[in-house]
């Protein structure tokens, strides 16, 4: 009976690894999650600390929360930017530029093919003062 298991689950596999050749699908799980070249998620912070800027004509003040979703392509492109929820439009624009401003990632990994992923972030503002 664990030989047919066996025989089953190879035979999935097999199938899933022909759809991710043929078709560049997304499934769920992957060997490897695309990631950002430069230290992981903790250099993925340091990146947005160093480039966001604090959006003009916005109150120094205010505090927000921008969620934004974008796409790392399978050779590790940033693309598609796409805003999901801002406190103000002004957060938002700065958000998209910034992600706009960074490097290639390593890509997802699935049977050895890398895969286009998308990734949901929040990236927020508070003011110093």
């Amino acid at each position: 009976m664990n030989d047919s298991i066996n025989g089953i689950i190879e035979g999935r596999r097999k199938d899933l690894k022909k759809e991710v050749q043929e078709e560049n699908v997304l499934p769920g799980v992957m060997e490897q999650m695309a990631e950002f070249r430069d230290g992981g998620m903790y250099g993925l912070e340091r990146f947005l600390y160093k480039n966001l800027r604090w959006p003009e004509g916005v109150d120094e003040n205010k505090s927000g929360r921008v969620l934004v979703r974008f796409l790392v392509d399978k050779d590790g492109t940033v693309k598609s930017a796409e805003i999901l929820q801002t406190a103000s439009p002004e957060f938002g624009n700065e958000v998209l530029r910034v992600i706009n401003l960074m490097p290639k990632w390593a890509p997802s990994i699935l049977y050895g093919i890398p895969l286009a992923t998308q990734y949901t972030i929040p990236v927020v503002f508070n003011s110093s003062k």
